[in-house]
């Protein structure tokens, strides 16, 4: 007997059970490979961040301690106060992590013209959840790391950690996914990559803010609709007993309300759903491009 008919005789009494399994175990390893290859394709980018975080946390560190010294924070310096040196760029250090990892994800098989190599190989959806994957490893990897430096500094001072930093972390990993998602979004119908960076950094870094500025003088509305709201509960959550809405009398018939952070419950349930709603658009844009 042939080695062919051999197969094909192995293949038919193959039961529907084994075919689905072979078929899954395929799928599963058509998006490992697709994440390894991406990580690799990346590691510079991750190495270099992880440089920049180190750096900035040395710098933040040293200017701590010379504002201490010179009494800026008093005699008696809080461990919160302490963490919050850290923290300001957290949002913009997201979205500069997102583009990273994000911007090239899906534009570079139309813009390198790759997809016609790829497509007939594995499909469409494999190559975005095993990309999707990479870029959620390495930016977790970053902000974790970014995190971690803040504890270790805070243990060698404080002795001691606040579990309002873990808190923080979580919310921050929850956000730099929402990121992720925006930015692939783009990512799969612009032309370039140097389009889809520009674009997401208009509307994450300029465009939703300039809105959360101008919300409070047309409306009362929690602004759950803006996606960079939910970056404000990274920070937000060192002061959960504060108030989330101040209202401001205006004259004397009008108001103001600005809100400073979402609920706990906001937050996850609308961060979840922006994430879902922006990597299914994006799927479905990324297959639609091509079989145009």
């Amino acid at each position: 007997m042939s080695t062919t008919k051999l197969i094909n005789n192995t293949s038919s009494k193959l039961s529907p059970f084994n075919r689905k399994s072979i078929s899954s175990q395929r799928k599963i390893q058509q998006i490992t490979d697709t994440a390894l290859f991406e990580i690799r394709r990346n590691v510079r980018k991750f190495i270099f961040l992880a440089i920049v975080i180190i750096i900035f946390h040395t710098i933040s560190t040293l200017l701590f301690n010379i504002q201490e010294q010179n009494g800026m924070y008093g005699e008696n310096p809080t461990i919160l106060s302490y963490v919050m040196t850290f923290m300001f760029p957290i949002n913009i250090l997201i979205v500069i992590i997102a583009i990273s990892f994000g911007g090239s994800m899906l534009v570079v098989d139309f813009q390198g013209n790759t997809g016609n190599l790829l497509f007939p190989k594995i499909s469409r959806d494999r190559i975005l959840v095993g990309r999707f994957i990479a870029g959620m490893i390495m930016s977790f990897g970053l902000i974790i790391l970014f995190y971690a430096v803040i504890g270790f500094v805070t243990l060698i001072k404080f002795s001691e950690i606040p579990n309002s930093l873990w808190t923080s972390l979580a919310w921050a990993l929850l956000y730099m996914n929402m990121n992720l998602s925006f930015v692939v979004l783009f990512s799969s119908f612009l032309k370039k990559n140097s389009s889809v960076v520009i674009l997401s950094m208009l509307f994450l870094l300029v465009f939703f803010d300039f809105v959360l500025l101008l919300l409070p003088f047309l409306t009362t509305i929690e602004p759950l609709f803006i996606p960079t709201y939910y970056g404000k509960i990274i920070t937000g959550c060192f002061n959960a007993g504060d108030l989330r809405s101040v209202t401001v009398t205006i004259g004397t018939t009008s108001e103001m309300t600005s809100w400073s952070s979402p609920s706990s419950v906001g937050a996850v349930l609308g961060m979840l759903l922006f994430t879902i709603i922006f990597t299914t658009v994006a799927n479905f844009l990324y297959k639609k491009r091509q079989d145009s």
